[in-house]
Formats: structure tokens, sequence, C-alpha cells
């Protein structure tokens, strides 16, 4: 094997060659076998657990579509779902005993219903088609929040200055709406985005200077896309920015 050595981005220096092996937990009950001890002693072993934030950074840059993402951010923060202990909500959940049979959520499977709801849209809010992907359970939480979205004020009246519209109130609603408002900020074509970013921030302050967790869920979330970073040196010199920066700057460095 090549014994070359190269950098990696975070200064670590590993094999040119580097050969990964990917496998379920002996606790997960599925598919699993045991590994001799003499192969298993000539591995490096590490257990890795989904993170939403990492996963919401492949999401936005992916195109999965933002009501999932909004959806799974939701239940993260107000412990919607089957594990509520979780740090991920319904990003990923797998019970041997529930799920022996039937689908069940993880970030493969979410990808799935985002491609499906996408070409189907008159079949996003059907039940049996999610549950095929993510199981029943986690299908009919996901359709919920769907009908609430549905219903949400335009977002796009906001990214053109409108600052009369009130945000929803409903907890699910706000997770809805504020992923509405990051979908249509990368909707708009680059030149249109950076006053449509800068009415964006002036809203922020204007309605959620009391409820910050919002305001910094919605700049966060865009703050992951291209999208963003096409324009992000002309929105920080705009004065809305400089007055969300002053309303908000501390939460949003934590």
């Amino acid at each position: 094997m090549d014994k070359t050595l190269v950098t990696t981005k975070s200064g670590l220096k590993r094999p040119a060659q580097t050969i990964i092996a990917a496998g379920n937990r002996a606790s997960d009950q599925a598919f699993v076998h045991q590994m001799p001890a003499p192969l298993r002693n000539r591995l490096a072993h590490v257990e890795v657990e989904p993170h939403l934030d990492d996963w919401k950074d492949w999401a936005w840059k992916s195109g999965i579509d933002s009501r999932i993402i909004n959806f799974l951010q939701f239940t993260a923060r107000v412990g919607v779902g089957i594990n509520t202990d979780s740090q991920w909500g319904l990003l990923f959940f797998f019970d041997p005993k529930v799920h022996a049979t039937g689908s069940f959520p993880t970030p493969r499977s979410w990808a799935q219903v985002s491609r499906f709801v996408q070409a189907n849209p008159r079949f996003a809010t059907n039940i049996e088609a999610v549950a095929g992907m993510v199981g029943g359970a986690v299908a009919q939480k996901f359709v919920a929040f769907l009908k609430v979205a549905d219903k949400l004020p335009n977002a796009e009246l906001i990214l053109d200055g409108d600052m009369s519209i009130s945000p929803p109130r409903e907890p699910s609603a706000l997770y809805a709406f504020c992923g509405a408002i990051t979908a249509s900020l990368i909707r708009r074509e680059a030149k249109a985005r950076i006053k449509a970013t800068e009415n964006v921030a002036q809203y922020c302050v204007k309605h959620w200077a009391e409820a910050a967790e919002f305001a910094i869920l919605t700049m966060k979330d865009y703050g992951r896309t291209p999208e963003y970073k096409e324009v992000y040196r002309q929105v920080l010199s705009s004065v809305g920015w400089r007055n969300f920066s002053k309303c908000f700057g501390s939460l949003l460095e934590v």
C-alpha cells in the first residue's frame, strides 16, 4: 500500500490511500456479523452519530426541501418525536424492537422524502407515501407540519420590503416560516438577493427583537448556503445588516 502522507484541511496527516468500512453497531441487531478478532485489531473503530447542524450544512447545499429541514429543526428544538432525549429530533431514530420491519427516519431516508415531495408536490401530504420512507408515526407528524406550513404568510413580500406582515405565533408555524424566508432568499437572483437580505434583517429586528431564537435561526440557516456566500461581502455593509448585528450580534456568534 502507498505509504505517502497527505495533509488534510485541518492540518492532520493521513495516508494518501485510506480504506473506510462502514457498518451497523451490534446493538442495532441489523445485518451485523461478529468481526474476527485479528481483523478487528487491524482497524481503528469510530462510532459516529447524526448531528443536526452538520446535516443542515449539507442539506441546504444539496437542495433538500426546506420544509423537511425546518421540520427536523422544529422536532429537535421542542422535543417533538419518538426519541425526545436525542439532540437531533427525528433526523434519525432506530429501535430494533420497534423497527424490526418497516421504515424509519434516517438522513438517507429524509433525502428520499425530499426528492419525492419535490417531484410530486400533490403527494407531499400523503401520509401513506411518506410513511413508506420514514415510518407511519413520523409521517403523520411531518404531514401535520406541512399543513401548517401551507398557511404561512407570503415570505416573498418580506424580501420585497413589506414589514407589516406579522410572524405566526404557533411554534411549528414559526419554524416553517423561518425556513420559508431562507428558501425565498435562496431563490432570488444574486443582485436582488442583497437588498432582500437587508430587508429580512430589518424584519428580524422589528418583529423578533424579543424572540431572538427565530432571527438567529433564519440567518444562521441562510448563512449555511452557497447563495449567501455569493453576496455576504455586500450584505455586511448594508444598513439592515448593521442593525441586525447591533440587535443580535452577540447571539449570532454563539
